[in-house]
């Protein structure tokens, strides 16, 4: 039997330095937290947004000293993988999330040795190795739904090898990626602190940790899934950022309803423009209209749901009224949370005309319209501010003829 072992976590990190340049790399720059909050570990965010490794020293006692290694080189893998935000779904529904959860893991503990027992691996449900988590998550889904059905047949629901996806356990906490964490171990949600940026904050730590280690012949030995994402990210693919497009729309949005003060613009908003604004003071809250076209030739769910939560970000600095139109308004209301998103009404032709309407009506500073811009559009000599303060989103549409306003389009990465 194994012995345990009576160590810290700044001896554990330590080890690393020789075992692993990368992996330590990435260790060096999260902030430790010891805490009894959780049960295990997990990687969360300071108050300041900065990436933080929280441990329960029991869970670290519990283990030998090769598992605990093998624990902390999973929390990093996360981060190197940016698991934290890369597989987009609604946080609600506790099967995707499982599922989400038990892909990503087993994305990186075919990359490990000396996990405790229980742990999920590729092999757990008959798929093969080399495979990232999007994939995982995708062949999973078809195992639970194929599950559901032998339930209803009445043959137990059994999947590959006998495993059931929602039986499998996950040997950290995923739940802290989007949680900010205090010093004394408190957390509260990340969507809640404008200092906190989960995508920038991981992308830069990563990025920084590749940067460092550039020359392949000091890494070390690494598993051909990880240099491969190494090297994918020391030579990026020039992609259309419509995220960055979309908050410096945001950003000239909310300068409409400032006066001029001393104080700095929020720095989310800094980060994403290549010019700093003059500093404002808010004499009311600034309201941005979603508009999502209902004619349902643009529906794509996972990519919508990607853009949705941009939405909620957004939310944290002006209110988000969402209309739903085809040729009228079905439906408005306004959304705070991923939650508040209802279910597409309509489903006819499609008029822009009664959106840019509903915003004059409800003194909208800006319109963000979701659609395939396939449509009656207003007259620009009718829509006043709009014809400037209108950006068209589009999913998977490189190309789009719109008579006024900006157009950002979403590409589904390969």
């Amino acid at each position: 039997m194994a012995v345990k072992q009576s160590y810290t976590m700044e001896e554990l990190c330590v080890s690393f330095i020789t075992r692993n340049r990368l992996y330590a790399c990435i260790l060096s720059k999260l902030n430790k937290l010891e805490t009894s909050n959780i049960p295990t570990m997990g990687v969360g965010f300071s108050p300041k947004g900065k990436l933080i490794l929280c441990y329960n020293p029991k869970f670290l006692a519990s283990m030998t000293l090769a598992q605990a290694q093998s624990v902390l080189e999973h929390e990093v893998l996360h981060v190197f993988f940016r698991h934290l935000y890369r597989i987009p779904i609604d946080k609600s529904n506790m099967e995707m999330k499982q599922i989400a959860n038990i892909a990503m893991d087993m994305a990186i503990n075919q990359y490990l040795t000396d996990l405790p027992k229980g742990c999920v691996y590729p092999e757990t449900y008959n798929l093969p190795k080399e495979q990232y988590a999007e994939w995982y998550f995708e062949e999973l889904k078809k195992i639970n739904e194929q599950q559901k059905k032998d339930q209803q047949n009445g043959q137990g629901g059994q999947g590959q090898k006998g495993n059931q996806v929602k039986d499998g356990q996950t040997i950290d906490d995923h739940e802290m990626w989007d949680k900010v964490v205090a010093e004394d171990g408190q957390m509260s949600d990340a969507a809640g602190n404008e200092n906190c940026d989960i995508e920038h904050e991981v992308d830069k730590i990563v990025r920084q940790a590749a940067k460092e280690c550039n020359d392949s012949k000091s890494i070390g030995d690494l598993p051909q899934g990880v240099r491969k994402e190494l090297e994918a990210l020391k030579n990026p693919k020039k992609k259309h950022d419509w995220k960055r497009e979309l908050k410096v729309f945001v950003n000239s949005v909310l300068t409409l309803s400032k006066r001029l003060s001393q104080k700095r613009v929020n720095r989310r908003f800094l980060e994403t423009v290549d010019y700093i604004l003059p500093g404002k003071k808010k004499n009311r809250k600034p309201k941005l209209m979603l508009a999502r076209d209902t004619s349902g030739s643009v529906f794509n769910e996972d990519m919508q749901l990607q853009f949705l939560n941009e939405m909620i970000t957004i939310s944290k600095h002006c209110e988000i009224i969402v209309v739903d139109c085809d040729t009228e308004i079905h439906q408005k209301y306004t959304v705070k949370n991923i939650k508040d998103f209802k279910g597409y009404e309509g489903g006819g032709g499609t008029s822009f005309v009664p959106v840019f309407e509903e915003a004059r009506k409800s003194g909208v500073d800006g319109i963000i319209y979701l659609t395939d811009t396939y449509g009656d559009f207003p007259n620009v000599k009718d829509i006043g501010k709009f014809s400037t303060k209108t950006i068209w989103v589009t999913i998977n549409q490189g190309t789009v003829n719109v008579p006024f306003g900006k157009h950002v389009n979403i590409e589904q990465e390969d």
